[in-house]
C-alpha cells in the first residue's frame, strides 16, 4: 500500500505532488490517536493535531535494521511518521534474507541501514528514512 502525503518528498521515486493521503489511509490510527483511553496520561488531549504533530514534527530513530528492525521500520512508516533515521553498521549477509524480507540476494554486503532505508522510501510515498 502507498500513501501521497507530500509534494516536499522529492526523494521518493514514486511520491506524487498530492498533499493529502488517500481517503481512508490513517483512520485506523486516527482512531487511537483522536481518543482518550483508560492508561492515557492525565496530560493527554486527544485530537487531530496528534497525528498532524506525528506526520510532520516527529521523529524516530531505529537502532537495528535485522529481524526487528526490518518490521519496525516497515509498521512505523505505515503508521505515517515520515521522518525516519536508521542505524546499523551490520552488513547484509545470505543468511538474513529469510527473515529480513527488506534485503534480496544482490543486496548481499551492503550496508543494512543503506538497504532498508532505499527499499522503503522507495515502496512508501511520502516517508524518508535517512541510513
Amino acid at each position: 500500500m502507498t500513501m501521497d502525503v507530500s509534494a516536499e518528498t522529492t526523494t521518493n521515486a514514486n511520491a506524487s505532488s498530492s498533499p493529502n493521503p488517500p481517503a481512508g489511509r490513517y483512520e485506523h490510527i486516527r482512531k487511537v490517536l483522536e481518543r482518550r483511553g483508560p492508561f492515557t496520561h492525565a496530560d493527554f488531549e486527544a485530537g487531530p493535531e496528534i497525528l498532524q504533530f506525528m506526520r510532520e514534527t516527529a521523529r524516530v530513530l531505529i537502532v537495528g535494521a535485522g529481524g526487528l528492525g526490518c518490521e519496525l521500520v516497515k509498521d512505523i512508516a505505515l503508521m505515517g511518521f515520515r521522518n525516519i533515521h536508521i542505524i546499523d553498521m551490520d552488513t547484509i549477509d545470505l543468511s538474513n534474507l529469510n527473515r529480513q524480507f527488506l534485503f534480496r540476494v544482490t543486496d548481499v554486503g551492503k550496508p543494512k541501514a543503506e538497504v532498508a532505508a532505499e527499499c522503503i522510501n522507495r515502496r512508501i510515498q511520502g516517508v524518508q528514512v535517512v541510513p
